[in-house]
């Protein structure tokens, strides 16, 4: 601790919170400091602050303060654990949680908490096996989360905003490929509070959708979590940290397509064929930001995040949900997605909803005629099979390495298509090793049927691409009573087909 004892700048962040600095960090159930040994920077473990403790948060606040009076246009926020800390803070915290939460005689039943003033507590966890969870882990975690969003609005809303009105805040978050319960440190907060009062979101998903295995129908893409941060965030920026070293223009083209922002980590501007790939394709987004700006998700299908069985401890909803949205993504559906916990009448105009049934399922407002349920895992053609069911909905036909995503402005609709066709790594190395390997090949002559709604009619359709020697030509366009139909000759990574309506 010797930078806290003889570097803090009193000049700059005001006086010590505390002479003793481990006052201010986490501790186990023994009153030992946790400590962790991911990075070892200079030989020594990591200590951790504790976000409920109010000298970390007075340190946080100080460092705050000195970065917003050096310029700082914003923060973001990374390592935003609690590391089942048992200081006094977190324990009274919890104790104080659960009374304002829970009856005496909930107390006893659900958690075996006879006597909540006198209850000594033995953990409080916060990420876990989803299959050893239990009421009481799931009250831990909740309360873990939310917490520390109350130590995030402290530190970047109350007193950064205060500060600085302006400030861009943010978090780095995790979801991986839906991890819950034992990953994502939002999985458990309300829909209210999900994201609320940040600038924009940052979700990594490390390695789950890093690498492609074509043949078995994987891309290795990020469609549903982008669509599900979307969906759960409204209409913020936002951005995946994919671990994707290799394949930066389907990175970047998956980002603005699904109306987030490209390349969020391993942006390897130094290598000349990344920067090539970036600085194309965001001088193609920056021409063209009219088709981007206050674009709004207009699939015709909505399929149903589960949020509302990980909060009640239940995953397997979630295991569904991938399934289910990666044979859509296969067949060339479009479809947006929402948390169940968040649907509103205003999501199921024109729709039509796919529900992941469980046991529990609470009664939503949707209506029996516009509902696909799937109460158990899909089979593999489940998706297959709906063609008539879905008959209204945007599709696009062959090529099945292509994603589809539709946003609409008024009197246009915006088709997005991202090709992750390729020529892959060896199994040695499956990531790949640069930019410079991304190696995309070509699609020809799908077809995009375009749902339309009654009464209206596309008066042209654009194509437009940042990739050289693709078809960015007139498409040929045949229209009937709700729908349009258009060919795209030939793409390579990612095409925008603008439709303007009469």
């Amino acid at each position: 601790f010797d930078w806290y004892h003889n570097g803090w700048d009193t000049k700059a962040l005001g006086p010590k919170p505390t002479a003793d600095p481990t006052e201010m960090l986490a501790v186990n159930a023994e009153g030992k400091l946790i400590t962790t040994e991911s990075y070892k920077i200079g030989g020594w473990p990591e200590y951790h602050g504790c976000l409920n403790n109010p000298l970390w948060r007075a340190c946080l606040k100080a460092m705050m303060t000195d970065a917003i009076a050096r310029g700082v246009d914003g923060l973001i926020a990374n390592y935003y654990y609690r590391r089942d800390c048992m200081c006094a803070h977190c324990v009274g915290g919890f104790r104080a949680w659960l009374g304002t939460n829970y009856s005496a005689v909930q107390l006893k039943e659900q958690f075996a908490i006879a006597n909540l003033k006198a209850h000594q507590f033995k953990e409080i966890p916060s990420w876990h096996n989803p299959k050893e969870t239990s009421p009481y882990k799931l009250a831990a975690l909740k309360w873990t989360q939310l917490s520390l969003k109350a130590a995030f609005d402290d530190v970047f809303i109350a007193h950064g905003r205060k500060l600085k009105p302006d400030l861009i805040v943010a978090q780095w978050n995790h979801l991986g490929g839906f991890n819950q319960i034992n990953g994502d440190e939002r999985c458990l907060l309300p829909g209210d509070v999900w994201g609320r009062d940040e600038s924009y979101l940052w979700y990594s998903t490390g390695n789950a959708a890093s690498q492609s295995d074509l043949a078995n129908g994987d891309l290795g893409d990020g469609t549903l979590q982008l669509r599900y941060v979307r969906g759960a965030f409204g209409p913020k920026p936002f951005v995946l940290g994919k671990y994707e070293q290799t394949r930066t223009r389907a990175t970047i083209a998956e980002g603005i397509a699904n109306g987030g922002a490209g390349l969020g980590f391993y942006a390897n501007f130094k290598n000349p064929a990344g920067r090539e790939a970036m600085t194309t394709y965001f001088r193609f987004a920056a021409k063209h930001r009219d088709l981007y700006v206050g674009a709004q998700p207009a699939a015709e299908l909505l399929l149903l995040y589960p949020r509302s069985a990980v909060q009640r401890g239940d995953v397997e909803p979630v295991a569904r949900f991938k399934a289910i949205g990666k044979q859509l993504a296969r067949e060339g559906y479009v479809f947006d997605i929402v948390p169940d916990d968040l649907l509103a009448e205003t999501h199921l105009s024109n729709r039509r909803v796919v529900i992941g049934t469980t046991p529990h399922f609470s009664p939503l407002p949707i209506g029996g005629r516009t509902r696909l349920a799937v109460e158990t895992m899909p089979a593999d053609d489940l998706v297959s099979k709906w063609r008539k069911e879905l008959v209204s909905v945007t599709r696009r036909e062959g090529a099945t390495t292509v994603v589809v995503s539709v946003l609409s402005h008024p009197k246009r609709r915006i088709v997005h298509l991202v090709n992750y066709n390729r020529e892959e790594p060896p199994k040695t190395a499956t990531m790949g090793r640069g930019p410079h390997e991304e190696k995309p090949l070509a699609v020809e002559n799908l077809t995009v049927r375009l749902a339309l709604q009654p009464g209206e009619r596309v008066k042209s359709i654009r194509l437009l691409s940042p990739d050289a020697e693709v078809s960015t030509g007139p498409a040929g366009l045949v229209q009937r009573t709700g729908e349009a139909a258009f060919t795209v000759p030939r793409m390579l990574i990612y095409t925008v087909a603008v439709a303007d309506l009469e």
